[in-house]
């Protein structure tokens, strides 16, 4: 992060996806308890160089203290289990997203990797959830999500939201992609989608993805949703990483292709996470 100029960022506690019984969903919940007491642990053993972060504002005084923010994400719905109030106790522990689903359908929605749809968008519990979220200022991620429940998200969520980490269905058809229809459709509901570095989502032949592949996505998403609605998510702790940007310290790269391709240095900031932190504050102010 020193070397890549990188401020802040989010550390994911993710859960793989298991059956929908009350046992199994309990063990999720655990497992996110377990992440986040980890989070805090480990910030806390390095407490003169960072801090956990839950507003925009936070991360400016951090930058000023000369300490990296981490913010803190759900990564699947499954892990709040079937019981809205661990939204509000999983928010006042710091959670500032959650991505509502992972590769396959749970009890809020159906995901985009998932062949059968089993809810043919939100369930009537990922309804609850979505107005909950709202209510709490707890930022919705549609990334994994299908496309029915981006599209029941959009219809029902009172707030902006993000997609954390997709990228471009119009440069390489891929379930984990966004069609135009929805980058255009995220934009005019005021949220952000961030180009992945995941390069199975970039290029058929995975193994060759480069930078230049992930420059086509980004270029195209900001073509198409605009300079105010677009962003940068690695993935870095999902199999992120291509040639040329494997880790925090390149992402350098990514501002000199920017650079190159004639982006103002207000537009670079918007992308480097100005669009997302407008769409917190918003989310937050309720």
């Amino acid at each position: 992060m020193r070397e890549g100029k990188l401020d802040g960022q989010y550390l994911a506690c993710w859960v793989r996806q298991g059956p929908c019984d009350e046992e199994n969903s309990l063990k999720a919940i655990d497992r996110v308890d377990e992440l986040i007491r980890h989070i805090y642990r480990q910030v806390e053993m390095n407490g003169e160089q960072c801090a956990i972060a839950r507003t925009p504002d936070d991360l400016s005084r951090l930058k000023t203290e000369g300490k990296k923010a981490f913010y803190i994400g759900i990564e699947n719905g499954y892990g709040i289990g079937k019981d809205l109030k661990n939204i509000t106790r999983f928010h006042d522990a710091g959670v500032t997203y959650i991505t509502l689903c992972h590769t396959r359908n749970n009890d809020i929605c159906d995901s985009s990797s998932d062949t059968t749809a089993r809810w043919n968008g939100l369930s009537p519990y990922g309804r609850k959830v979505v107005k909950e979220m709202n209510r709490l200022g707890i930022m919705i991620d549609l990334s994994h999500a299908a496309e029915s429940t981006f599209w029941d998200v959009l219809k029902y969520s009172k707030a902006p939201v993000i997609v954390s980490h997709s990228s471009a269905s119009a440069i390489y058809r891929h379930d984990r992609n966004l069609t135009d229809e929805q980058l255009r459709a995220l934009a005019a509901h005021g949220g952000v989608a961030q180009a992945c570095l995941v390069d199975e989502f970039l290029n058929p032949d995975a193994k060759k993805t480069n930078l230049t592949d992930f420059m086509k996505h980004l270029l195209h998403m900001v073509e198409v949703a605009g300079i105010d609605h677009v962003g940068i998510g690695s993935d870095f702790d999902g199999g992120g990483g291509v040639k040329g940007c494997n880790g925090d310290n390149d992402f350098i790269n990514i501002t000199v292709r920017l650079l190159e391709h004639g982006f103002t240095e207000t537009d670079i900031a918007k992308i480097w996470g100005g669009n997302f932190l407008r769409v917190m504050k918003q989310v937050q102010t309720k």
